[in-house]
């Protein structure tokens, strides 16, 4: 089974550091986590300034519980899947987990349930992680076709997508 312990060095280095750029959808963000999603968690009277002080404790909260536990990654026999499929979800969103879905040939209702953790742990891996990394980079630049303004975080996206690597 996957370990989210073992994912989470791997995260801190995508993750790294604050973010306000104004053509990212996400808005403040630090280390993954945005505002929205901090204020949700911790409390709607969170500021901009407590997420930027986030402590690693908080951190470690928001990427295992909102992360890692909604894709139940911990269900997931390979560590390389559930890496992908969760990186996707942190970098994505729902659209992460719904294309993960479709990939892996159940109805795409953005919830990962007993029918999806089965299509995944059932299929073959290598092959699966194949479709998955190829279906993440055509989103990549699904993104951008429709939003040509995105196109400064391809080089970025790639990259990160470039450091997951298929192990048995």
């Amino acid at each position: 089974m996957a370990n989210f312990n073992i994912y989470a060095p791997k995260l801190k280095v995508f993750e790294g550091g604050r973010s306000f750029h104004p053509k990212d959808k996400g808005g403040a963000t630090n280390r993954g986590v945005t505002l929205t999603t901090f204020r949700r968690i911790f409390g709607q009277d969170k500021t901009i300034d407590d997420l930027w002080n986030m402590t690693e404790g908080e951190w470690l909260v928001v990427m295992s519980e909102e992360h890692w536990d909604v894709c139940k990654a911990d269900k997931i026999d390979n560590q390389s899947i559930a890496e992908i499929i969760v990186d996707w979800y942190v970098n994505s969103g729902i659209a992460g987990i719904r294309r993960t879905q479709e990939i892996a040939g159940v109805k795409p209702d953005g919830i990962i349930g007993p029918k999806s953790l089965a299509a995944i742990n059932s299929a073959n891996q290598k092959e699966l992680f194949d479709r998955l990394w190829s279906g993440r980079h055509q989103f990549y630049l699904n993104i951008v076709k429709r939003d040509p303004s995105q196109k400064e975080f391809l080089k970025g996206w790639m990259n990160r997508l470039d450091s997951f690597q298929f192990e048995e």
